[in-house]
């Protein structure tokens, strides 16, 4: 399976399926017919939305005060643009028809980032020339 570009970011899922992976095994130790432990967790949509955002707002507010940061950003966004455009169309096709209801919600947290990024920049810009 592709990995999406926030897999390290997946920290909680990778712990459950390490518990449950454990906890599994554990159980198994006196089966006579031992079955391989099986993850039923589903791609979560909008939890990587929210990773995305974050990582993107990050890369906004610190872009000022770090010049280096957009290239890597833009080379982050690059591969990871392709790797969610094959997971869209191939592996979760079945489970995320939204009737566009998810670019519509993903239009508005961009206004949200660069608004706040724009009061951000701005409020730290006039204290800085206002001393």
């Amino acid at each position: 399976m592709i990995a999406n570009g926030v897999a390290l970011l997946d920290g909680g899922h990778r712990v459950g399926v390490f518990i449950g992976r454990f906890l599994h095994n554990r159980k198994q130790v006196n089966a006579q017919v031992k079955t391989e432990f099986v993850d039923q967790s589903e791609f979560e949509l909008a939890d990587m939305y929210v990773k995305t955002f974050v990582v993107f707002l990050n890369c906004l507010l610190f872009s000022t005060l770090v010049p280096l940061i957009p290239f890597f950003g833009a080379v982050f966004f690059w591969i990871k643009y392709f790797v969610d455009k094959n997971n869209m169309l191939f592996v979760y096709i079945q489970k995320q028809e939204s009737g566009g209801k998810l670019r519509d919600s993903t239009k508005n947290f961009m206004i949200f980032n660069l608004v706040f990024y724009m009061i951000a920049m701005s409020s730290f810009y006039s204290n800085k020339l206002g001393n």
